[in-house]
């Protein structure tokens, strides 16, 4: 059994860094052991995404 997507939704409101460091990483843990195919992230500002992408 397994999700088809998980969507993280808006959690702008904690510091980036620690989308970073702890919430990616747990998503592709998930995601690595078969649980859910798809990740996606809506409701985020445009500055986020190159901040992700430098780390």
């Amino acid at each position: 059994d397994h999700l088809d997507i998980i969507l993280c939704h808006d959690i702008e409101f904690v510091e980036m860094q620690q989308i970073v460091d702890e919430t990616i990483p747990a998503i592709q843990k998930i995601r690595d052991a078969g649980k859910v195919r798809y990740i996606g992230f809506s409701g985020y500002p445009m500055k986020i995404f190159p901040f992700i992408i430098d780390q």
